[in-house]
């Protein structure tokens, strides 16, 4: 390497590339094969495919690599790919991350497989001539501009073309843009994240935003827009239906993004659930799954640790009626007090799963049934072998697509206590 300078030796290792076939594809997005004695790990890469890539990081012996010609946005995995083999794809990956815990594990399709998200967060950079709004880049920070998408409502066009233009003459404070819509769309919560405090839109702006020349182009009525935690017009939540139950949600309450597909799973999660039973619901949120079965129990109680989630499933609680749920706002890592007369827990964790903490917490009182609803399967699968060791069944085990068109996967499993009956 004579007449080479490390700088340039780095970027001969980043440019890297060379010609893999990829065997089959695994969970995170990508298709796995191999390169001069290397695992090779593909984004958007197909079984069967035959592929140039490029490397952009080599960790422990695994080459991450992109496919140049295609779109490196973090988003959409499957999107060139017809849906039915989509949920082929995902049965695969699900029955290979439990193949010596549980076998022939199904898929329920999306009742809606395209624009079927209901909250959309855009990223924002300011590049050196212009504001780019749109999805990170995996393995990247970098932007990928938004133009059209097949997750989310296309009315969502106008207002961030809208946006690239007014932010380009402001202050480069804007981190997110969150866009929230009801079922119908007929309402849209709009919410900026700053690292700054003031806010830097004026009151002709903000009016142009709520009420455009067309608003029937972007799909629904402007129902509130905030800026941090200020209002700067209507309110600072929305209303939705959700099977039988009238939903008001604050703009930072959590509420699962695919809503017909969350119905399908809550009425599967209400068939586990034996008439008059004392149901703990940890990580909560705002109480959906609690108020969705509350009809079947004799008392739900819900806990989380995100206050404007716990308000939001106390109004909602009042507003349908229901008076058999209490709500606890409290880390789900100390709900021992809170077990007592516990028939059922059900759990809805974030992508690291469930603190060891609670599940011997869980195994200790001997909890009949443990309903867990899970957003990753390999922490799942980590869980329920924790589970399994204290002597706890794996009964049921189903994967849900709450997201098409992704490599993400929703997976609802019931344990059973083998020796326990608590009533």
């Amino acid at each position: 390497m004579d007449g080479l300078e490390i700088k340039d030796i780095f970027i001969i290792w980043k440019t890297m590339r060379f010609t893999v076939k990829i065997e089959k594809i695994v969970y995170g997005g990508y298709g796995l094969g191999y390169h001069e004695g290397k695992t090779v790990l593909v984004y958007k890469g197909m079984p069967g495919e035959v592929l140039e890539v490029e490397v952009v990081e080599d960790k422990k012996n695994v080459l991450f690599c992109i496919i140049p010609s295609k779109s490196t946005c973090g988003a959409c995995v499957f999107s060139e790919i017809d849906y039915p083999q989509q949920i082929e794809y995902k049965k695969l990956i699900l029955n290979e991350i439990f193949k010596n815990i549980y076998s022939n594990i199904d898929m329920v399709s999306s009742p809606q497989v395209n624009y079927y998200r209901n909250k959309i967060t855009f990223s924002v950079e300011y590049a050196e001539d212009k504001v780019k709004i749109g999805m990170v880049e995996n393995k990247s920070n970098k932007v990928i501009e938004y133009d059209s998408c097949l997750l989310y409502p296309a009315g969502i066009t106008d207002l961030v073309n809208y946006f690239r233009d007014l932010l380009n003459n402001k202050p480069k404070v804007i981190q997110n843009i969150t866009f929230r819509y009801n079922s119908d769309l007929s309402a849209i919560h709009i919410y900026f994240s700053s690292n700054q405090k003031f806010n830097i839109f004026t009151e002709e702006e903000i009016s142009n935003i709520a009420t455009p020349p067309s608003p029937s182009q972007r799909g629904g009525n402007i129902v509130g827009i905030v800026f941090n935690d200020k209002v700067l017009y209507g309110e600072n939540y929305y209303y939705d239906k959700f099977a039988h139950l009238k939903l008001k949600i604050h703009f930072k309450a959590f509420y699962q993004t695919n809503t017909q597909q969350a119905i399908n799973i809550y009425q599967q999660i209400e068939k586990f659930i034996d008439v008059n039973e004392i149901v703990l619901d940890a990580y909560c949120g705002m109480g959906t799954i609690g108020l969705f079965i509350s009809k079947k129990c004799k008392n739900v109680v819900c806990i989380d640790d995100d206050k404007s989630s716990i308000i939001s499933g106390l109004g909602n609680a009042k507003i349908n009626k229901i008076k058999n749920l209490q709500f606890v706002n409290k880390n789900c890592n100390n709900v021992l007090e809170n077990l007592e007369k516990v028939n059922t827990v059900i759990v809805n964790p974030p992508r690291q799963g469930l603190n060891k903490k609670i599940i011997q917490d869980i195994c200790s009182l001997k909890i009949n049934k443990v309903i867990y609803l899970s957003c990753d399967p390999m922490t799942l699968k980590r869980d329920i072998l924790l589970f399994k060791d204290k002597g706890y069944n794996l009964n049921f085990l189903k994967g849900f697509d709450m997201f098409p068109h992704t490599w993400h996967i929703e997976t609802l499993a019931l344990l059973k206590f083998n020796n326990g009956d608590k009533k």
